[in-house]
C-alpha cells in the first residue's frame, strides 16, 4: 500500500462505503484572517486522491486554482463548473443541453445571486 500523503484521507459512511477525499490549505483569508481550505471528495481509491491534490496545488502554485465561492454570483460558478463538463463521461448533447438550459432559463432570473446578498 503506498504510503500516505498529508492532506488525503480514507472515509466511511454510515453505511459502510468508503471513499478517499483530499483537503488543500488556501492560506489565510486576507479580509478576514480566517484559514481556508478545499475539499474534494469522492475518489475510489488513495492513488486519485493523491494525484488530484498533486494537481490541485500545482494549479495554486500557478494562480490558476484560488476562486473564491463566497465572491461569486451564482451564474459564475454554474458556469464554471459547466467547463469542467467535457471531462466527464457525459454525453455532448448532454452537456449541450445543460449549457442552453442555463442561457435560457437560469440565467435569467438567478445569474446576479451571491452568498453575500
Amino acid at each position: 500500500m503506498p504510503r500516505r500523503q498529508p492532506g488525503v484521507t480514507k472515509c466511511t459512511t454510515s453505511d459502510g462505503r468508503t471513499f478517499w477525499q483530499y483537503v488543500v490549505d488556501l492560506g489565510d483569508d486576507p479580509d478576514t484572517g480566517k484559514r481556508r481550505q478545499r475539499r474534494k471528495r469522492g475518489f475510489a481509491t488513495q492513488a486519485d486522491a493523491s494525484a488530484a491534490l498533486d494537481e490541485a496545488r500545482r494549479a495554486i502554485e500557478a494562480g490558476g486554482f484560488l476562486f473564491d465561492v463566497e465572491q461569486m454570483t451564482f451564474i459564475e460558478y454554474l458556469e464554471h463548473w459547466l467547463e469542467g463538463l467535457p471531462q466527464t463521461d457525459m454525453k455532448p448533447r448532454t452537456i449541450s443541453d445543460y449549457r442552453n438550459e442555463t442561457r435560457r432559463y437560469i440565467k435569467p432570473h438567478l445569474g446576479d445571486v451571491s452568498s453575500r446578498s
